[in-house]
């Protein structure tokens, strides 16, 4: 795991200062890898690359990078774990390769020079992404992994190419000029992430999951697939064999990802939040290494969002050395400007903070960790996926002028009113239905394409209430969603896998975790699961209002699946209290502060908001807290 970055000069103007500016750019990537630097610059080709490495595999010089082929016609920084890398030097060596390391790096490099880049792509399982210069042809290639786990960036002004794993490297180099672009600020602020390929700043892109692209020396530039999850699926799923079949064939398939995810030269661990995802995966790695140390956060006071509890008996039943870590909002103030900095994208998804609190107290002790992060999305997790399969029974008997009538009717009503009537009837009733829940549902009811109600139930903001001024608006351009009702929940799943959860989780942890030089690693993301789940009967993901059926299936020949009968939970954080209590008066200074009045933002819209929230009328607790960052993050980066 390590950092990327690097430019090519295409003008070849600059090759005085290639030195300077690619030490800058690779400086500013430190956390990402403490243990080493390297780079590699070509004066003649105006071409230079930076790695910052942590030491993962191969802790000798011998996996030092830039690293060159061994005919010296590829030079690579590489970014990631390639999980069946011994499976495929065993297959290099049988074409007559040699190789002088134990490193993923240089088998990753020699695939590329016997088999070429696409074929290299198409047999390697892992995360990753790497910039890999062809001396030969003069074209330099960057490349990400299917499913979007490792970052990168590239960015293309006056001539100038870029990449890196973070956009903050950009800023690094003095011929790169930043400047926002309005249309991934108006998405930040409908979702709380800037989802691929899209970044915040102008000229600047993320290279898509499952792709790669190209560049030579005129300048131009190709895109290209070589994974596509939808021609992976299997549309004759019920001829799929039986329910105890696919758990087993599931559960080998696991612990043979697994102990591929196992392979380290340094300690390495789990997170177990207590949820179905951890369990699963320390369930299978306890099996295969023993004594392992987990890890899980909680919160002072606060059961409503503290699965602690469950952590820890499910770690004394595996066996693993458990640590739970306690938050409070004091550590969210004290953290939260160095948390913001290291998402140099406005990111506001608030489980960010116990995610980079829990890395900080998980690298103490080492320095990889597996998590279950992707298990909601594949095995059907989410409980909007629940909501869809009721909603396509809704809209099956009810027309749409009907629905558009009740939708306005229910939206008219104010949530305080609704709060106020389960107050009084809720020991009738026995409803944890609240006014903002009523709210989301009634405008649901309002729609009629099933990509606008995906897209309503992502949005922190709908589109029409972004708090930017009115003429900003004008620069959205709609994402086009396209889901229709007969097989709507799978193709959630979809798109969730390639919208969201790159955009939000899994930049998420990245971010949080190599800020403090900690490896993460997501089995369920391995392709090899991520096709398996997608080829499932849906009735093995959701089944009599019950998500991730398979997965519950394995964890019950050890756990007693009481443990897993609760409300889901997720990483959420008591937010909404604390924006009411220990955090009020820092969020109402900034929001008071002259930087809002920036020309972009609607002041007098966020304090209506956040008065709203304080008052208790309504709970827009994922509205501030997307105003908040994106305080925090421009004060930093503009």
């Amino acid at each position: 795991m390590c950092g990327i970055t690097g430019f090519w000069d295409l003008n070849k103007k600059r090759s005085n200062d290639l030195d300077v500016n690619i030490k800058n750019m690779t400086d500013c990537l430190y956390n990402r890898g403490p243990d080493d630097k390297g780079l590699w610059i070509d004066k003649k080709n105006c071409i230079a690359f930076g790695h910052r490495r942590l030491s993962i595999l191969e802790l000798t010089k011998l996996g030092k990078q830039p690293m060159f082929s061994k005919n010296k016609r590829f030079v690579i920084s590489y970014n990631g774990e390639i999980y069946n890398y011994l499976e495929i030097k065993e297959e290099l060596k049988k074409e007559g390769k040699h190789f002088k390391s134990n490193c993923d790096t240089e088998v990753l490099i020699e695939s590329i020079d016997s088999w070429g880049i696409e074929k290299t792509l198409n047999k390697i399982a892992g995360m990753f992404s790497f910039a890999i210069w062809d001396s030969k042809k003069k074209k330099l290639y960057l490349a990400r992994d299917r499913l979007g786990i490792k970052p990168l960036y590239w960015s293309i002004q006056n001539k100038i190419f870029y990449f890196g794993s973070q956009p903050k490297c950009f800023m690094a180099n003095k011929y790169w000029k930043k400047k926002i672009q309005i249309k991934s600020l108006l998405y930040y602020f409908q979702f709380g992430y800037i989802a691929p390929p899209n970044s915040i700043f102008e000229n600047t892109f993320q290279v898509k999951p499952g792709h790669y692209l190209s560049i030579d020396f005129k300048g131009s530039c190709q895109i290209k697939k070589y994974w596509d999850l939808n021609k992976n699926i299997n549309k004759n799923k019920e001829l799929f064999s039986s329910v105890k079949d696919c758990t087993e064939r599931l559960k080998d398939l696991l612990s043979k990802v697994i102990s591929q995810h196992l392979i380290s030269d340094v300690p390495l661990g789990s997170f177990l939040s207590g949820g179905i995802d951890s369990s699963t995966i320390s369930l299978i790695m306890s099996q295969q290494k023993k004594n392992i140390d987990t890890f899980s956060a909680g919160y002072n006071n606060s059961d409503l969002f503290d699965e602690t509890e469950y952590s820890t008996k499910i770690a004394k039943i595996i066996g693993s050395n458990h640590t739970n870590l306690q938050i409070n909002p004091k550590e969210i103030l004290d953290n939260i400007s160095n948390i913001v900095e290291e998402y140099d994208e406005p990111f506001s998804d608030s489980s960010q903070l116990p995610t980079f609190l829990l890395s900080k107290l998980v690298k103490k002790k080492i320095t990889v960790c597996l998590s279950g992060d992707g298990g909601d999305e594949i095995f059907g997790g989410y409980n909007r996926y629940l909501f869809a399969s009721k909603l396509k029974k809704i809209f099956s008997f009810s027309p749409y002028f009907l629905r558009k009538i009740i939708s306005k009717l229910f939206l008219n009503i104010s949530p305080n009113t609704y709060d106020s009537f389960f107050k009084m009837f809720g020991k009738i009733i026995h409803t944890k239905i609240n006014g903002d829940k009523i709210h989301k549902f009634s405008g649901i009811l309002g729609l009629n394409e099933f990509g606008e109600i995906y897209e309503h139930l992502l949005s922190f903001y709908p589109r029409n209430e972004i708090p930017v001024k009115n003429d900003l608006l004008k620069e959205y351009k709609k994402i086009n969603f396209e889901l229709d009702k007969n097989n709507f929940i799978e193709q959630m799943q979809l798109t969730d896998t390639n919208f969201y959860l790159p955009g939000d989780i899994l930049t998420k942890v990245d971010r949080a975790s190599m800020a403090h030089g900690l490896e993460m690693r997501v089995p369920f993301l391995d392709h090899r699961v991520v096709e398996f789940a997608f080829n499932l009967p849906m009735n093995l993901k959701i089944h009599q209002g019950q998500t991730k059926v398979i997965l519950r299936n394995i964890l019950k020949e050890e756990i007693n699946e009481k443990f897993f009968d609760r409300p889901k939970m997720g990483f959420a954080i008591p937010l909404s209290d604390w924006l009411r209590g220990p955090l009020k008066d820092w969020a109402w200074d900034l929001i008071n502060q002259k930087k809002l009045n920036d020309g972009l933002i609607d002041v007098s819209m966020v304090k209506h908001i956040f008065n709203e929230h304080i008052s208790y009328k309504r709970n827009w607790q994922n509205k501030i807290w997307t105003i908040l960052v994106y305080i925090i993050w421009k004060e930093k980066y503009i």
